[in-house]
């Protein structure tokens, strides 16, 4: 695991009227609390479900975006794979990222879980791995190279999947800083128009993920760079 250096765009650019802070999509999120429920497809196939519920805790302010979901994934030259997870983004009340805990259980023969308990602002965190119910490996872990390889390893991926995600952590690590910005935007949902926020990210020219986000907050659509997508359901 690590953690992309994104450059957010949370002030908007005087040349470009319809663009809007980040910042804002993010509060409208935990303003209306509003969850999301969604399909993920596939080229169009549907291959499992995504809920994002971003909530604020009560006694703090703490942010809280929950998400809940399962997938089927198949790459080329491996088997596909059913997988499910849960997590939770944590942000201080003025937007600040904090904390990231994620869980992530493949269903095969073998079923395995990987728990990762991450303090962003440390960049370091804990992670334990388990068979069943019983734990397996469990360790402190940076986010260096090697506290990064160690992490892949201990959760079970086949050599072709490491090899994979080191690429992707290599290219988001070159020259060119991954963008995020926002801009206003309309969307045809079940047949009407809907204004929403466009959140995109992006490296250079290339679009890794487009987010349409409605004004109460709800997730309606996103597509991804590498053939996956959601649409609310």
């Amino acid at each position: 695991m690590t953690v992309l250096l994104v450059r957010s765009e949370i002030e908007p650019g005087g040349s470009r009227m319809r663009d809007v802070p980040v910042a804002h999509v993010l509060r409208q999120l935990f303003l209306h609390q509003q969850p999301s429920e969604l399909s993920i497809q596939f080229q169009k196939t549907a291959v499992g479900r995504l809920r994002v519920h971003p909530q604020v805790r009560s006694e703090d302010g703490t942010r809280i975006l929950d998400l809940v979901g399962h997938a089927q994934f198949s790459l080329p030259g491996l088997p596909s794979e059913r997988v499910s997870w849960d997590g939770s983004f944590e942000f201080t009340p003025g937007l600040e990222w904090r904390r990231v805990r994620v869980g992530v259980t493949t269903r095969g023969p073998d079923r395995y879980r990987l728990e990762v308990d991450h303090d962003v602002v440390a960049g370091q965190g804990r992670y334990q791995l388990k068979s069943g119910d019983v734990v397996v490996r469990a360790s402190p872990y940076s986010l260096d190279p090697a506290g990064r390889a160690m992490l892949l390893q201990q959760a079970n991926l086949s050599p072709p999947m490491i090899a994979m995600i080191e690429g992707a952590v290599q290219s988001a690590g070159g020259q060119e800083a991954v963008m995020l910005a926002a801009r206003q935007a309309t969307l045809s949902f079940q047949g009407e128009q809907i204004e929403t926020s466009l959140v995109t990210l992006r490296q250079g020219i290339q679009k890794l993920l487009e987010i349409h986000i409605s004004q109460l907050g709800q997730v309606l659509q996103a597509d991804s760079m590498l053939g996956y997508s959601l649409s609310a359901e």
